[in-house]
């Protein structure tokens, strides 16, 4: 989970978060190509809360690319 969470899959993982916790927002690090969430007051991902983050982190809205890890058709198995 971590490594798809990582390397592609970082929207994805926002998505189900905000299923669950509606007021979550999406942070995205243009530098990092990553995507953050914000949610409680904290800046979290799939590591859990993070104190040191990129300087050049912006709200994502809800414009986010759509075809974001189209291209990535690993998945999670049991």
């Amino acid at each position: 989970m971590v490594r798809l969470s990582t390397e592609g899959q970082c929207f994805t993982l926002f998505q189900a978060v905000r299923a669950i916790w509606p007021q979550a927002e999406a942070l995205y690090s243009m530098s990092e190509g990553h995507v953050y969430i914000s949610l409680d007051g904290g800046i979290h991902d799939i590591r859990g809360r993070q104190f040191r983050l990129p300087t050049d982190l912006r709200p994502l809205g809800h414009r986010a690319p759509h075809r974001w890890a189209r291209w990535d058709h690993r998945r999670l198995s049991q």
